[in-house]
């Protein structure tokens, strides 16, 4: 056995850089992006962030504590399951559930309700719709809704931003006369 060099340790600054180069890639390409989605998966997403500066800690800890073997096994425990919690909220936010929806009521300028009649090839007295509303789409060119009753041939509705005059977020689904 002479002659063989003892195992190296991992510097453990390189841990440290890593949980850092994670931690800002989620946060800087908006992976976790939390402004769309429901309030449960926001405070879900704002936790699996806060998550990661325990790792931080423990990871700068051991780069001034090399020879802690507890120290190593606790950083490491613990940036293995912050990952698979980041992971897993990760892989939920790809779901439509997660992202942020309103019931909502919308009132249309003139003339796009005489379009979206023709369009939905349906009969339009109202320049009210009712529907839901994915909040996302209320920053881009075009609001979407789900109406609550179809209309016509159509049950979705891409308006565009410039005709909605006004939205009313109604709390409740809206009811439906029988």
């Amino acid at each position: 056995m002479a002659g063989r060099n003892p195992p190296s340790r991992l510097d453990p600054a390189i841990p440290l850089t890593a949980a850092g180069a994670i931690f800002g890639a989620l946060v800087g390409t908006t992976l976790l992006d939390v402004s769309n989605s429901e309030p449960f998966m926001r405070v879900v997403d704002h936790a699996t962030q806060a998550l990661w500066i325990p790792v931080f800690l423990l990871f700068a800890l051991l780069a001034a504590w090399p020879d802690s073997n507890w120290l190593r096994f606790s950083a490491w425990v613990f940036a293995g399951a912050v990952a698979l919690v980041t992971a897993g909220v990760v892989f939920f936010t790809t779901f439509g559930f997660t992202r942020d929806r309103d019931y909502v009521r919308l009132r249309l300028a003139d003339p796009t309700p005489t379009a979206l009649a023709h369009m939905c090839d349906a009969p339009i007295s109202s320049k009210q719709f009712t529907g839901i509303v994915r909040t996302q789409s209320l920053g881009s060119d075009f609001v979407v809704l789900d109406l609550h009753t179809q209309l016509g041939r159509c049950k979705t509705l891409d308006i565009p931003r410039s005709a909605v005059l006004a939205l009313q977020e109604l709390h409740h689904p809206p009811r439906v006369a029988h």
